[in-house]
């Protein structure tokens, strides 16, 4: 996040970590999902202060979209079944 977003301080860092990790169990799936792709596709609003010390508002990159191969993360897939008695849960990590 720093490379991406020079700019931003620590607090600025840890309020986009929590917009984007924050519970979002009351939302139907599809409207979660849309919420995180938004947010991971136009940045994070984040709340910082200008060199007048004025609250203005930023918006904080995870991913870097022009250079897709600069990013440093991992991709992972949760995935569940059950039927007859039985159930099965497994994680995939690339």
């Amino acid at each position: 996040m720093e490379r991406l977003n020079p700019t931003l301080g620590a607090d600025a860092f840890n309020q986009a970590v929590a917009k984007l990790t924050q519970g979002r169990s009351p939302l139907s799936l599809a409207r979660a999902n849309r919420q995180v792709h938004h947010l991971l596709k136009d940045g994070i609003p984040v709340t910082v202060r200008d060199e007048t010390g004025q609250e203005v508002e930023r918006r904080a990159d995870m991913i870097d979209w022009r250079y897709p191969f600069e990013n440093d993360f991992r991709l992972g897939v949760f995935w569940h079944t059950q039927g007859s008695g039985k159930s099965i849960s497994m994680v995939f990590f690339s």
